[in-house]
């Protein structure tokens, strides 16, 4: 009976340790996270089920270290961060729901789930602007 009592009260202790150590780490990776392209994801629930390339689209799209030119530019790979397919605003992921070259891919698109639909304009548009650079037209 002594041992059951003290496995019961081992186990609240870990579980009450666990909880409080989760709260101390999310905070401290809270702090650490402001002002950081990666702040989002403290808050973006990727699901963990989803398809490889749709997951994939996702974590680029939600930390900023996608293929598109704003990010490009950024490190020094593109002279500009201005979405070569409509030349209207820099091209990042809030762009891919603006671009007027994206119109048929968001047609396409609009009875997905919110991430199977991030990551096909993410993809088309990594397609577009892949296939503008290698013919050199635009």
């Amino acid at each position: 009976m002594d041992l059951r009592i003290f496995c019961v009260a081992f186990r609240m202790l870990t579980v009450t340790y666990g909880e409080a150590y989760k709260a101390i780490r999310n905070e401290k990776n809270s702090q650490a996270a402001v002002g950081k392209r990666w702040e989002g994801l403290l808050n973006h629930n990727i699901p963990p089920d989803l398809w490889r390339d749709v997951a994939v689209a996702c974590f680029r799209l939600a930390t900023g270290h996608d293929y598109l030119p704003k990010h490009l530019h950024r490190i020094g790979v593109f002279d500009t961060p201005i979405c070569p397919l409509c030349r209207q605003d820099e091209m990042d992921a809030e762009h891919l729901e603006e671009c007027s070259a994206l119109a048929d891919a968001r047609e396409s698109a609009k009875d997905l789930n919110q991430y199977s639909r991030a990551a096909m304009l993410y993809w088309v548009a990594r397609g577009l602007v892949a296939a503008k650079l290698e013919t050199g037209v635009g």
